[in-house]
């Protein structure tokens, strides 16, 4: 899959990434993220305050998942995550290592959540509580890796 952002410098030390349904502001201030996303017709569509983590770390994150979901490479996404991973479903459970998320890997990253992560835009990143969502919610993340996947 081949990703195409641009990126670009705005007055006042902020930048500004482009993605194909519009764009990311990112500002650093008073130590975190301010991120603001905007449609392609620029209305806001999620503003936020990444404080633990910086936008580019969770940009990273979701760019690799994405990567590796349409790769359907289970070993990168596996180490993608952060243990304990909760799985948010009909019955929601806890992931507490990587080979109990390998045995269990086509239960939790079913195809909609496949679809869903493969739709999403890494650069549409909003953060709030300590973690970063990818999405409408499908995967929360920690700076360190995937946290909580809603089914």
């Amino acid at each position: 899959m081949l990703l195409v952002v641009a990126t670009a410098e705005i007055s006042g030390g902020g930048r500004v990434v482009k993605f194909a349904g519009g764009s990311t502001v990112i500002d650093h201030e008073h130590g975190e993220d301010h991120v603001v996303v905007r449609d392609k017709n620029g209305s806001v569509t999620a503003e936020s305050h990444c404080d633990s983590g910086t936008f580019d770390d969770y940009f990273s994150l979701f760019t690799k998942l994405r990567d590796a979901m349409s790769r359907s490479d289970r070993h990168v996404v596996i180490g993608l995550v952060s243990y304990p991973f909760r799985v948010n479903g009909k019955k929601p459970f806890v992931v507490r290592n990587a080979a109990s998320l390998a045995a269990r890997y086509d239960e939790i990253f079913t195809d909609h959540v496949r679809a869903e992560v493969r739709r999403a835009e890494p650069a549409a990143v909003f953060c709030r509580d300590g973690l970063a969502m990818l999405g409408n919610g499908v995967v929360w993340a920690r700076r360190q890796g995937l946290a909580i996947l809603n089914q």
